[in-house]
C-alpha cells in the first residue's frame, strides 16, 4: 500500500461516521436540485444524484448487468439502484476497511447481500478481469485518483468495461491549468490535505484522457447550479461539527471533518477556477 492510499484509508476510517452530520444515510456526496425536490430536503437531493448517474448509464431495468461503483463509500448509492436494478448485480470498490465493513453490515441488515459486494482495492488497480462490468461510475470519488487528469482510473475503468458500457463521473474540478497566487495555493494545497487528496483533475485534461483511452460519445456537463442547493446545507453541517467536536462522540475524526469542509468553502469561493460537472462516456465496440 503506497502512501497516498494509506494516507485516504486513514481519513475516511478516523471520519467515517461524522459523515452522518451531513446525511443519516451516509450519502457522502453533494444533491442534485430538480423542480419538485424541495431545497431544504437534503436527503431528496443526494438521493435525486443517484437518479441522475443512474438515468446516464442508461441500463434496461430487465436486464442481467454487473455495475461496479468505483469508490463506493459505504455503499448508499449502490443501494439506491439495487432497488432500482433488481436483476444486476453490484461491486463496490474502496480502500477504507471501515467502509467495506460497514457497508457489508448495513447490506446484510437490508436485504443486498446477495446482490452486492464491497470490495478492499485500490479502484486504479483492480482485480476484476477485462470487459467484467456493463456499467461504472464514480461519484466524488475521482479526485482520489492520481494526477490532474487520473489517467491510471480511467485507464482502469476502460478495461474492466465491456465494450458498449457506460462510465459516469461527477465531480469536483479544476478549470484550467494556470498556477494560483502563492497564497491561494497555499490555501488549495491546505483543503486537499484536510481531505487527503493530492490532486484534483482538471476538466478539460480528464476529458481529454477520455477520448485519448478510447472513450467516445463524451458529454460534459456543468452541473454547478445543480448542485448549489445541496451546498447551502454545509454551514449547518459546519455548526453540527463544531459541536461534536467539542462535546460529541467522535470528536477526533469530527474535526478532520470540520477542517476539511471549512478549508473547501474558502477555496471553492473562487468559482472561475472550480467547477463541479457530471460526464459521461461510452466504451465502443470492437
Amino acid at each position: 500500500m503506497n502512501d497516498q492510499i494509506a494516507s485516504v484509508s486513514e481519513y475516511y476510517d478516523t471520519v467515517g461516521e461524522s459523515y452522518r452530520s451531513w446525511s443519516s444515510s451516509l450519502n457522502i456526496h453533494f444533491g442534485y436540485y430538480r423542480r419538485g425536490i424541495s431545497p431544504f430536503d437534503l436527503e431528496a437531493m443526494l438521493a435525486q444524484m443517484n437518479e441522475e448517474v443512474l438515468n446516464r448509464l442508461q441500463i434496461p431495468i430487465e436486464k442481467k448487468v454487473t455495475v461496479v461503483d468505483a469508490g463506493c463509500g459505504v455503499g448508499e448509492s449502490l443501494r439506491f439502484m439495487a432497488r432500482r436494478l433488481p436483476n444486476a448485480h453490484f461491486y463496490g470498490v474502496t480502500i477504507s476497511p471501515w467502509q467495506v465493513g460497514f457497508g457489508e453490515k448495513t447490506n446484510l441488515a437490508k436485504g443486498f447481500e446477495n446482490q452486492i459486494e464491497i470490495v478492499l482495492a485500490d479502484f486504479q488497480e483492480t482485480s476484476f478481469p477485462d470487459g467484467f462490468a456493463d456499467a461504472v461510475f464514480a461519484v466524488e470519488s475521482s479526485v482520489y485518483a492520481d494526477g490532474v487528469d487520473k489517467i491510471n482510473l480511467i485507464k482502469e475503468m476502460g478495461r474492466i468495461l465491456k465494450p458498449g458500457g457506460r462510465l459516469v463521473v461527477v465531480d469536483g474540478f479544476r478549470r484550467g491549468t494556470r498556477p494560483f497566487p502563492w497564497y491561494f495555493e497555499k490555501l488549495y494545497r491546505s483543503a486537499l490535505a484536510a481531505w487527503a487528496i493530492t490532486d484534483l483533475a482538471e476538466i478539460g485534461l480528464f476529458e481529454k484522457t477520455l477520448r485519448q483511452v478510447g472513450f467516445e460519445n463524451i458529454v460534459v456537463e456543468d452541473i454547478g447550479w445543480r448542485v448549489l442547493p445541496s451546498a447551502l446545507h454545509v454551514p449547518l453541517t459546519i455548526m453540527k461539527l463544531a459541536w461534536k467536536s467539542f462535546f460529541g462522540k467522535g470528536a477526533r475524526g469530527s474535526r478532520r471533518y470540520l477542517k476539511a469542509l471549512l478549508l473547501s468553502m474558502l477555496m471553492g469561493g473562487w468559482k472561475g477556477r472550480f467547477g463541479y460537472y457530471m460526464l459521461s462516456a461510452k466504451k465502443p465496440y470492437l
